[in-house]
């Protein structure tokens, strides 16, 4: 790593990134390393570290070969739910990742998050900026303002974007007792209510499109069949393997395994 970050990046760069457990030794060794060779320091101005991924309490390795795909996660909820999942925790903490439990409860969360930001959006796709309409009162106009302010900060302080998902959800909070009176606020009014969730597109990527429930509760039935699938497979029970396998088919959902893990279509697309 050394050899190739200094020839690439010169002898110092901003940011390195890299799991808790490989503090010590791995990236002490290339402090070391590149410090005195090139005589430069510090190496790297912002070390992040993140905390360690587990499937079922333990570290997800591929020695261990206790890995989940992807790949089936994206499928089964889309990519917004999988990097909410990840965003609402910091990153230097564990995260339990169980398509058969966290996934499902992700993307309920999601759903309810998400829920005001798409009927803003609805309003706004259908009658414009210039619909007619009530504005905000200053009040609510300028806590819209400080919400997106307060988000800064929170990235800011050592990328919190836990915090910054609960600030998000407290906005939906107060959007969601009301989302058919949405209808009487003008484009303009819609704009500014919608300036927090227009924060979380461009700076965390959520809200770019419609979360997905109400094939939400198929995603989660059809992940927790898989995962009893991969149990029963892993302590070979090829049997039970086989009758969830065809219990899927029998609803229309078919299952392909690959090196990549378990994706799952339904009627044939």
């Amino acid at each position: 790593d050394t050899a190739i970050t200094t020839r690439i990046f010169g002898p110092r760069y901003d940011l390195h990134g890299g799991g808790l457990d490989l503090i010590f030794p791995h990236h002490e060794a290339e402090i070391a390393q590149a410090e005195s060779a090139t005589g430069a320091a510090p190496l790297v101005n912002y070390w992040m570290h993140w905390g360690l991924l587990n499937l079922h309490g333990e570290k997800m390795s591929k020695s261990v070969g206790n890995t989940s795909s992807l790949a089936g996660a994206i499928d089964a909820f889309g990519p917004e739910v999988l990097r909410f999942f990840y965003l609402n925790a910091h990153y230097r903490s564990p995260l339990e990742f169980d398509e058969a439990t966290s996934l499902p409860e992700a993307n309920e969360a999601y759903a309810r998050l998400a829920r005001p930001a798409g009927r803003l959006q609805e309003l706004l796709d259908r009658d414009g900026i210039d619909r007619p309409g009530l504005d905000l009162t200053e009040e609510r106009a300028r806590a819209a303002e400080d919400l997106v302010e307060q988000l800064d900060r929170t990235l800011a302080n050592d990328f919190a974007s836990r915090e910054a998902i609960a600030l998000l959800f407290g906005w939906s909070r107060t959007l969601a007792d009301d989302l058919d009176g949405l209808a009487r606020w003008s484009g303009a009014a819609l704009e500014q209510l919608a300036a927090p969730y227009r924060w979380g597109e461009e700076v965390l990527g959520l809200f770019v499109r419609a979360p997905t429930p109400p094939d939400g509760a198929l995603a989660g039935a059809v992940a927790t069949a898989i995962a009893a699938r991969q149990r029963a497979r892993a302590r070979g029970d090829f049997a039970e393997a086989d009758r969830i396998r065809a219990e899927l088919a029998a609803a229309g959902i078919s299952l392909e395994d690959g090196s990549a893990g378990t994706r799952w279509t339904t009627g044939g697309t």
